[in-house]
């Protein structure tokens, strides 16, 4: 092996360093987390200027940002050709559905919803999206003014 391959590779506590770090941006702890000894934080700026350890980071950032941009692109293809699909049986309700959905892959729609208690309208936005938390609210009416208490 050349001397200038050997160079280009990434020792298994790099390796290790590269993976973890792209998990959280966080040199100290990759560094712990890597098995490195000593002072994390300088240790994670050593390792960070290493030409070696850049070119890994920017070859993993590249690929993650590739593959987001795949998934979309492939999504937004499959939309539409079953939106021509729906189009050409004349299945409108289909076709509706799929165009919201191509909106909503380009970022276009928001979903809102409306809850009605006791007078007081909430109105929640928010993106419908897998892996986002939904929060409980507390929608319990507190003495509004102007708000007629029907019980006296």
């Amino acid at each position: 092996m050349s001397e200038d391959k050997k160079e280009r590779q990434l020792n298994p506590m790099q390796q290790r360093f590269v993976v973890e770090y792209l998990k959280h941006g966080i040199g100290a702890k990759a560094a712990r987390d890597a098995g490195y000894s000593g002072e994390a934080k300088s240790t994670s700026r050593d390792i960070l200027r290493s030409p070696t350890v850049q070119a890994a980071l920017a070859t993993e950032r590249g690929k993650t940002s590739q593959q987001a941009r795949y998934g979309l692109k492939q999504a937004i293809e499959e939309v539409d050709e079953l939106l021509a699909q729906a189009k050409r049986l004349n299945a409108m309700g289909p076709a509706a559905k799929l165009f919201e959905t191509k909106a909503k892959l380009f970022g276009l729609l928001i979903e809102k919803h409306q809850v009605q208690t006791s007078g007081l309208t909430l109105v929640i936005k928010g993106i419908d999206e897998p892996g986002i938390p939904q929060l409980p609210i507390d929608v319990t009416p507190a003495k509004i003014e102007g708000n007629k208490d029907e019980s006296k």
